[in-house]
């Protein structure tokens, strides 16, 4: 089954959805990008690092080491620097001392790290799938993504587009 979500996942990624495919699950969650009067190129770069972590996702789930040298350089030097385990416990212990509006507008902000980010699309943590995306114009662009339970965490692709040029990413209510 997953083998077969990466396939199509491909597919859609390569040349959009096709005209009779329906997606799975609950259906598709969409969001706009905000960008910089680059829309086109923000969509290209997300969609080369989604291209590259398909290709990656049939066989044993590579080492960081080796996303590191899979996905694009402008993607990992976008990304923050790995932290250790006590940064972690402090960054966590901070974070629940926070408000939920709090949470949410550092959620907006961060930075994530590689480990973080490549986490989420593991075979066991995936949550969403790319179904499509087209700039509205220069300075949005629309994704849509297949989902298979709500809520879902997205915040891998908020920070896929960001690290790709994108100002915010907001899901369309």
């Amino acid at each position: 089954m997953f083998e077969d979500r990466l396939a199509n996942e491909r597919l859609r990624l390569i040349a959009g959805p096709a005209p009779e495919e329906k997606p799975r699950g609950l259906g598709t969650v969409r969001f706009i990008a905000k960008c910089k009067g680059n829309a086109p190129e923000v969509l290209e770069k997300a969609k080369e690092v989604l291209k590259l972590i398909n290709e990656d996702s049939y066989s044993d789930w590579p080492s960081l080491d080796r996303w590191h040298r899979i996905l694009p350089a402008w993607f990992v030097n976008r990304c923050a620097p790995e932290r250790s385990q006590e940064e972690e416990e402090t960054l966590l212990v901070w974070w629940k001392s926070l408000t939920p509006e709090e949470q949410k507008k550092v959620e907006a902000e961060e930075e994530w790290t590689l480990s973080n980010w490549i986490y989420w699309f593991q075979p066991d943590n995936r949550q969403w799938y790319w179904w499509d995306g087209v700039p509205l114009d220069s300075n949005y662009v629309v994704i849509a993504v297949e989902v298979d339970a709500w809520p879902f965490a997205w915040g891998s692709l908020r920070w896929l587009f960001r690290a790709a040029g994108a100002d915010d990413l907001r899901s369309e209510e």
